[in-house]
């Protein structure tokens, strides 16, 4: 995934994923091994906001206001919607100003 861990990023800045032995597909598809991507963006003191990529796609352009924020990426199974099959190590972020 990027950006990197600990990174400092303006926005719009690129958030691309990846999953190995596993299938990116759309929610849709129900076979075996195959998810769809779900970002959490969390900021201090807010609920987070999940981003549901059901379409299967692998990055997304963001455009936060500046704070620090961690980034949670989880594959969700397109077969059982609710079933995380995998997820990654937490990204911190510092996004400044443009």
């Amino acid at each position: 995934m990027s950006p990197a861990d600990s990174a400092t990023v303006r926005p719009p800045f690129r958030v691309q994923f990846h999953a190995s032995g596993y299938n990116i597909s759309h929610v849709g598809a129900k076979a075996p091994d195959t998810g769809h991507f779900r970002l959490l963006l969390e900021r201090p003191g807010r609920k987070p906001e999940v981003m549901n990529f059901t379409a299967g796609q692998t990055e997304v352009w963001l455009n936060p206001p500046a704070d620090d924020y961690t980034l949670r990426l989880e594959l969700a199974s397109t077969t059982e919607p609710a079933s995380v099959m995998a997820r990654a190590e937490a990204v911190n972020l510092k996004v400044v100003s443009r």
